[in-house]
């Protein structure tokens, strides 16, 4: 990256936590992962579940922004009496029918943030080939509101993240390159998406 400054270059990185990269004058973009998590347990909150699980994917390059999620799920959950249990999974269906047997031996939980909307797809079918109905016994949400959500069935609640004012956003890179100026944007908003599960 100090070979690219020399050049005049600005750099932006995602993925990257700002601390990273504090005093390099490296920019970053990244999404609140937390907040997507924080999002998808306070409604499962309000829905009345205590006994919570939050799926953190064992895939590398996913592990990060699973325990941001994760992370955002127990702070939802902090001073409400609430549990949050993580359960790590890998993308597979075979993955998914392991995590749900372990909670049927050590005990269910009311409810579930599948990390996204493939892997709360892949629970939902394990969850179901098990007997276990959703949402009548596990609650269920997902996240990044894609079309897996209207194909399943029941359809998957889920969390959505919603851009910022566009102009704003390009108006904030583009000054930060012109300025030479390091920033650290987040310029989406998670929103609840409400569907049947």
């Amino acid at each position: 990256t100090a070979l690219l400054h020399k050049a005049g270059i600005h750099v932006f990185a995602t993925g990257v936590a700002p601390e990273e990269v504090e005093g390099t004058g490296v920019s970053t973009l990244n999404m609140d992962h937390r907040g997507m998590g924080r999002t998808a347990g306070l409604h499962l909150l309000e829905r009345g579940h205590r006994d919570l699980a939050a799926v953190v994917p064992r895939e590398e390059l996913l592990t990060r922004m699973g325990h941001e999620r994760l992370a955002g799920v127990k702070e939802a959950a902090e001073h409400r009496g609430a549990v949050v249990r993580p359960a790590e999974m890998g993308w597979t269906p075979e993955s998914a029918a392991e995590v749900v047997a372990g909670w049927s031996q050590e005990g269910l939980p009311e409810a579930v943030f599948g990390y996204n909307d493939d892997f709360s797809g892949l629970l939902l079918g394990a969850l179901l080939d098990a007997g276990i109905r959703v949402p009548e016994r596990v609650g269920l949400v997902g996240a990044d509101d894609t079309m897996v959500c209207r194909m399943l069935r029941p359809r998957l609640t889920t969390v959505r993240m919603e851009c910022q004012d566009h102009d704003e956003v390009a108006h904030s890179i583009v000054g930060a390159v012109k300025e030479d100026r390091q920033v650290h944007l987040s310029p989406w908003s998670p929103v609840l998406v409400r569907r049947q599960t």
